[in-house]
């Protein structure tokens, strides 16, 4: 699954791994995204973590609740630069 505010950003990570076989769901919100995790089983999720006004880093919370032991992997990916 492709969490990104960013519609291109989406498309291109969805073709990629469309072209490799992977099925993709993709999302703009976390309200979204929770909607397809409630109804389909995901297992790894490519989170941004800007979500416009929305915190990709505290949707983790909810997506991997530590009770929870089949939720899904999660992989930050952000198109800010961080660090030096």
């Amino acid at each position: 699954m492709i969490v990104d505010d960013e519609a291109l950003q989406v498309l291109a990570i969805k073709s990629l791994l469309d072209r490799e076989g992977y099925n993709t769901f993709s999302a703009a919100s976390a309200c979204e995204t929770l909607e397809i995790l409630k109804n389909i089983k995901i297992d790894i999720v490519l989170l941004d973590i800007h979500l416009g006004d929305e915190n990709g880093i505290h949707l983790i919370n909810i997506i991997k609740p530590k009770e929870k032991l089949d939720n899904p992997f999660v992989i930050l990916i952000s198109g800010y630069e961080y660090g030096d």
